[in-house]
């Protein structure tokens, strides 16, 4: 039986976290699009329609909490995990109340965190993961 492939873009200025994700994703069987701020996220988004989103939240332009109150607004339904580096306890909560689906806390040390919660996401939308 043939699986779409599954596309997931990653939102964040910094490229060493983007590329690392890509990387890692793609070996998985994804495929990876990046967008190094909030305003191109949210271009490829409405372009591309990504069956799900790694977002940060501290970036230039247009910051992760607008663009997740943006995504939530116009597709509800579509994934968002929130991967930032604040470690503020407040943001996590203004994450998830904006709409995320996850937050996970840079840096990831282990990647299979992210996957996790990747493969969770997904799975709540019914889009099953291509891992095998």
């Amino acid at each position: 039986m043939f699986s779409k492939v599954r596309t997931i873009l990653t939102i964040d200025d910094e490229s060493l976290i983007r590329d690392t994700f890509r990387f890692f994703l793609e070996d998985s069987g994804y495929r990876v699009l990046d967008a190094e701020n909030g305003r191109r996220g949210l271009e490829i988004i409405n372009e591309e329609q990504p069956d799900l989103v790694l977002l940060d939240l501290r970036m230039p332009d247009i910051d992760g909490i607008t663009v997740l109150r943006e995504v939530n607004a116009k597709y509800p339904l579509l994934p968002v995990i929130v991967v930032s580096g604040t470690g503020v306890p407040a943001d996590a909560v203004e994450a998830m109340e904006a709409g995320a689906w996850s937050y996970l806390l840079k840096p990831i040390t282990d990647l299979n965190s992210l996957a996790s919660a990747v493969e969770d996401a997904l799975k709540k939308t019914g889009n099953s993961p291509v891992r095998g």
